[in-house]
């Protein structure tokens, strides 16, 4: 079993590619869920209330409305958006490097 070395640049590019997936993977399930939250408003007025406690998700937690106040609903969408703008940038970024590390990459992936 070969032990993890930091000073191995294709180590270090296998745990980047990884992670930067897993980013990916969660940026597009913060943007579906928006998109359709939003497209589906109307249908969830025709929903029976239910007694059942559920548990929420990161988009209900920051898209529900606060019927006390309606700046704190902004406020919680607007860091909503500037947490999926943030991770666009650093995947954009990410892409990037990759880019211009592209025959360091080529060797991690085993690709001629």
């Amino acid at each position: 079993m070969n032990r993890f070395n930091l000073n191995n640049i294709e180590q270090i590019i296998t745990l980047y590619l990884i992670f930067n997936f897993i980013i990916a993977i969660c940026l597009l399930y913060l943007i579906l869920s928006v998109i359709f939250r939003i497209v589906f408003k109307k249908n969830n007025n025709y929903k029976k209330p239910n007694n059942k406690k559920k548990k929420k998700d990161i988009i209900e937690l920051f898209w529900e409305e606060d019927k006390k106040s309606k700046s704190k609903t902004i406020i919680k969408r607007i860091i909503l958006f500037a947490l999926i703008l943030i991770t666009s940038i650093y995947l954009f970024n990410s892409i990037c490097f990759i880019i211009n590390n592209i025959e360091v990459i080529k060797r991690v992936l085993r690709i001629e």
